[in-house]
C-alpha cells in the first residue's frame, strides 16, 4: 500500500492536555521532561542525516553538481532521498509522544514465573508486575511502568503504545494495544512491557525512551493543566466498580 505523506496537507490534528500526580516533590521537576512530542525530539540518527542520499545536500546541489554517476542514478530511477523524507517515519514522529524516564531503573529477571526484582533511586516512575496467574506459561514477564502522568485529547482518537525502536532497545517489548482517548476522562499512562523469561539484569538509564505513544492524528499543542479533579473522579469510579458476572463492566488501570 502506498504511504500517504500528510506532512503538509493535513488539517487533522489534536491538542493534548496533561498533568502530573504523586507525592514525590521531584515529579514536579520531571514532569516537563517525561512527555514530549517526538517530532521535536527525534532520534539523533534521524536528526543528523541529510534528506538526500549520495552526499547530496539539496535540490540545487543536484542541478549544479550533477556528474555521470548521478545522472545515471537519476536515469535508472534510483532513490536519491533518505529516511529523512520517508512519509511513514515523518508521520510517525508527527503523531507520537515519547515517554522518558527521569531516573535509572534496575530490573532483574529469572527463568521461573514471577521471578522479578527491581529498584529505582527515586520513587517517581513506579514498577510493578502482573503475576503468572494472568499470563500462564507465556515466555515473558509482564512488568508495568507506572508513569505519574494523566492526559486527555480535545478530539476523540486512538493511541497505540509501541516500542521505542527508533531511539533505543531496552531489551523488552511493549505489550500491543490500541486505546481510545478523548476529552471526557483522563488516560492513565501505564506502560505494560514484556521481558523475556530469562536470567538477566537490565539497567534502564536516565533519559531513556521507555515507549512511544502514536495517536490517530498529528499532534498540535501539548500543555499542562490541573487535571487532579478528573483523575480523582476516574479513580473513584474505577475503585467503586465491582466486576461480576452480571454484566457490570470491568475496568482496569
Amino acid at each position: 500500500m502506498q504511504e500517504k505523506n500528510t506532512e503538509k496537507n493535513t488539517t487533522d490534528s489534536i491538542n493534548i492536555t496533561y498533568d502530573c500526580y504523586g507525592s514525590i516533590s521531584e515529579i514536579e521537576d520531571f514532569g516537563e521532561k517525561m512527555i514530549v512530542k517526538a517530532i521535536t525530539s527525534p532520534p539523533s540518527w534521524w536528526r543528523n542525516i541529510s534528506p538526500f542520499a549520495h552526499g547530496i545536500k539539496s535540490v540545487e546541489d543536484i542541478v549544479e553538481n550533477i556528474d555521470a554517476d548521478l545522472a545515471n542514478a537519476i536515469d535508472n530511477g534510483r532513490i536519491l532521498t533518505t529516511s529523512k523524507r520517508c512519509p511513514g517515519i515523518i508521520n510517525h514522529l508527527r503523531q507520537s509522544l515519547v515517554i522518558k524516564t527521569p531516573h535509572d531503573i534496575l530490573i532483574r529477571t529469572g527463568i521461573n514465573p514471577d521471578e522479578v526484582q527491581w529498584t529505582t533511586p527515586v520513587d517517581c516512575i513506579q514498577v510493578s508486575t502482573h503475576s503468572s496467574s494472568q499470563t500462564g506459561e507465556a515466555p515473558f514477564h509482564t512488568i508495568k511502568f507506572i508513569v505519574p502522568i494523566v492526559f486527555k485529547t480535545d478530539k476523540p482518537t486512538n493511541v497505540t503504545m509501541i516500542d521505542p525502536v527508533f531511539y533505543n532497545d531496552l531489551g523488552y517489548r511493549i505489550s500491543p494495544g490500541i486505546s481510545p482517548v478523548d476529552s471526557t476522562q483522563v488516560f492513565f499512562l501505564n506502560l505494560i512491557t514484556l521481558f523475556p523469561r530469562i536470567e538477566k539484569s537490565y539497567h534502564i538509564k536516565k533519559n531513556s525512551i521507555l515507549a512511544m505513544l502514536q495517536f490517530g492524528s498529528a499532534l498540535n499543542k501539548i500543555q499542562r493543566e490541573d487535571l487532579s479533579q478528573d483523575r480523582l473522579k476516574l479513580q473513584f469510579e474505577l475503585q467503586s466498580t465491582i466486576a461480576t458476572n452480571n454484566g457490570v463492566k470491568e475496568y482496569s488501570i
